[in-house]
C-alpha cells in the first residue's frame, strides 16, 4: 500500500488539509489560500477605516433635518457664492466692466474665503451678473438662477422660534 502526501508550500492552519500544492481543504467556518480567516468574525474589510477627522453618522447622532435645514441653506448660499465670483473673475477679461467693478469683485471674493456675504452684496453680485448676461454660457445662467432661488429661500425662512404650548382643551360634561 502506497501512502502519497501533497506537500504545501504553506502550512494549512485551523484544521486545513493541504490537497495538492498551495491548496487546502478548510473547516467550514475558514476560509482562505492557508485557511487563515474565520466566516464571521475575522472578515477583511472591503472599505477603508473613516479617517480620524471624519465623524459617522449612527441613528441617534444624526442631526434631524429640522434642525440643520438654515444652516445648510447658508452653506449652500456660501458655495454658490463662491463659485459665481469665480466665474465672474473668469468672464471680467472678456466683458467691459468699469474699473470700479473689478475692484469691487477682488474684494468680494476675498471676503467670502473668510465669511459669509450680506443679502446687500450678494444682491450685487446678481447685478453684475446679469449685467455680463451677453458673456455667460447657458450653465452660468443656471447657477445665476439657483443663487437666486437660494437667496429667496433664505430671505422668507423664518428664524427658528420657540413652540408654543397648547392649553389642553377640558370637556365640560352637563347634567
Amino acid at each position: 500500500m502506497l501512502l502519497i502526501v501533497a506537500v504545501c508550500g504553506r502550512i494549512c492552519q485551523n484544521g486545513g488539509v493541504c490537497l495538492k500544492e498551495g491548496y487546502c481543504w478548510c473547516q467550514p467556518e475558514y476560509f482562505g489560500d492557508g485557511c487563515e480567516i474565520r466566516r464571521k468574525d475575522e472578515r477583511p474589510r472591503r472599505s477603508k477605516e473613516p479617517e480620524a477627522g471624519v465623524t459617522v453618522w449612527t441613528k441617534r447622532t444624526k442631526p434631524t433635518p429640522r434642525k440643520k435645514g438654515r444652516k445648510n441653506l447658508e452653506e449652500k448660499l456660501r458655495k454658490h457664492e463662491q463659485r459665481l465670483l469665480k466665474l465672474m473673475t473668469r468672464r471680467t477679461k472678456s466683458s467691459r466692466i468699469s474699473a470700479d467693478n473689478k475692484r469691487l469683485i477682488r474684494r468680494l471674493t476675498i471676503k467670502t474665503e473668510t465669511e459669509a456675504l450680506s443679502l446687500r452684496e450678494r444682491r450685487r453680485v446678481i447685478k453684475l451678473l446679469t449685467g455680463m448676461r451677453k458673456n455667460l454660457t447657458s450653465k452660468d445662467k443656471i447657477k445665476l438662477s439657483r443663487f437666486r432661488k437660494l437667496i429667496r429661500k433664505w430671505k422668507n425662512k423664518p428664524k427658528r422660534q420657540k413652540r408654543k404650548k397648547r392649553t389642553k382643551k377640558r370637556r365640560v360634561y352637563v347634567k
